[in-house]
């Protein structure tokens, strides 16, 4: 499980106090597992306009997990070089160390001036490292529906370009309609869609079981049905410690219901070996049927697969709790500000600059994996999974969940749940092994609700 960050802070001090380290160096390789430049030029371009560029010749640190930096960032970057002399240089990790690199950089003297965090409640362990963004020009054109993901207290944290989405079940609308199947009403009418796919020798679902920060998505559905219909305090009470996992019924279904699907075969024979990037192929040949993913999935498998028909597919909510409630995201991934950083002023610069009206154009046509831009002056085609969504549920069962919930590290419980798959862990105790994670993470942060 990861530290805490004040945890992880609290031992790399102690630990440079006992050595005597003053900094740290440079890990400079560009591999995917250690930072890697932009190949940015280190030489400012000639001023334009007349003017010197007031900081040609800066360096800003990007520390961001390697697959969140597409091409599009790196174009931008080069381009605001050639405007201002600016260098952007992209430090990539992957993610099962990033945070850890994260809090250890914020320790030291080599905090990076600009870091990639998740948005919702993983922003609040950071808050005394952040910059205070909220009275940006560009915080006013951002998107409200995006904007609590990226704040804390009502004071804006994070820069949000990439976009509000969902976890939902998309489906082949071609296999779908092959069989005669619809659009689950219930629980059941999702299982009878599994089983005739099933008895088709078609693969119902794909489950990458092997990258274990997938399986968490499942239950969100659950925590989101119960906050709709049951108690709509409920990641407050999370939040404070009123309330636990294993206390909450709606989540216990999902698992339950989640288990029910190994057992009865519709993730297929292959589960614990299989893995994200194995999606696109399986759903992009047909050989699956479904699999839960965001609104753009479709899009690139499409670009992967032209002959799939992926940009017809469509979207269901999650049935594990309800077939008409919608988990959506905090907003995504996050560009943060280290407020200390001697380059703040450079970094607001580029801020600014990726924001402009075209590069934010620019930046939305490079990215088809994002569906909902989180601004509302971008022109740009919705995916038709993602509108199959909005045009099938009512907006009010489109909520937030485990993204508020402060200590929940989804992504760190695969084991869980290959533990679930074997049979050597019930629901309930998976549900108990979540409460008693999060007690440590909260402990660990000295969090006095746990005490």
């Amino acid at each position: 499980m990861k530290r805490s960050i004040k945890s992880t802070l609290a031992l790399v001090l102690a630990m440079l106090m006992l050595l005597g380290i003053v900094g740290c160096s440079n890990p400079g390789s560009s591999s995917a597992d250690n930072p890697d430049s932009t190949g940015t030029p280190t030489e400012a371009p000639a001023a334009t306009g007349g003017d010197a560029q007031p900081y040609a010749g800066s360096v800003l640190t990007v520390l961001a997990v390697g697959d969140h930096i597409k091409d599009i960032d790196r174009t931008l970057a080069q381009k605001f070089f050639e405007e201002t002399g600016i260098t952007i240089e992209f430090q990539l990790y992957p993610i099962d160390q990033y945070y850890d690199v994260l809090g250890t950089r914020l320790a030291t003297s080599e905090a990076p001036d600009i870091f990639y965090l998740s948005s919702g409640s993983a922003l609040i362990p950071y808050k005394d490292f952040l910059l205070d963004l909220s009275g940006e020009e560009w915080a006013g054109r951002m998107n409200d529906s995006v904007k609590p993901g990226a704040s804390i207290d009502g004071a804006l944290y994070g820069l949000n370009m990439w976009s509000q989405d969902c976890w939902s079940v998309l489906y082949n609308t071609q296999i779908f309609d092959q069989y005669g199947l619809g659009v689950p009403k219930s629980w059941d009418d999702f299982l009878n869609i599994c089983k005739t796919l099933l008895d088709n020798d078609v693969r119902p679902i794909y489950e990458p079981g092997k990258d274990g920060w997938h399986f968490h998505n499942w239950t969100d559905a659950g925590l989101v049905g119960y906050l709709l219909d049951t108690d709509p305090d409920v990641i407050t009470k999370l939040n404070n410690n009123q309330i636990k996992y294993a206390e909450i019924p709606a989540l216990a279904t999902a698992v339950e219901r989640y288990k029910q699907l190994f057992d009865l075969g519709y993730f297929g024979d292959t589960v614990l070996s299989d893995t994200w990037d194995g999606s696109y192929e399986a759903m992009g040949t047909g050989k699956a049927a479904m699999v839960l993913t965001w609104g753009s999935y479709a899009e690139t498998t499409l670009g992967m697969y032209p002959d799939s028909g992926a940009g017809e597919w469509k979207m269901f909510a999650n049935p594990l709790y309800d077939p008409s409630t919608v988990a959506v995201t905090a907003g995504g991934i996050l560009k943060c500000a280290y407020k200390d950083g001697k380059n703040v002023d450079a970094v607001k610069l580029y801020f600014d600059f990726v924001t402009r009206e075209e590069n934010l154009q620019a930046y939305y046509e490079g990215r088809d994996d994002l569906a909902v831009p989180s601004f509302a002056s971008v022109t740009k085609d919705m995916p038709v999974a993602w509108m199959s969504l909005v045009d099938t549920y009512d907006a009010s069962r489109f909520t937030v969940g485990s993204d508020l919930v402060l200590y929940y590290e989804g992504w760190n419980w695969g084991s869980n749940f290959q533990e679930l798959i074997l049979g050597t862990l019930t629901p309930q105790q998976l549900l108990e092994n979540f409460d008693k994670e999060r007690a440590a993470s909260a402990l660990a942060d000295d969090n006095a609700n746990w005490k």
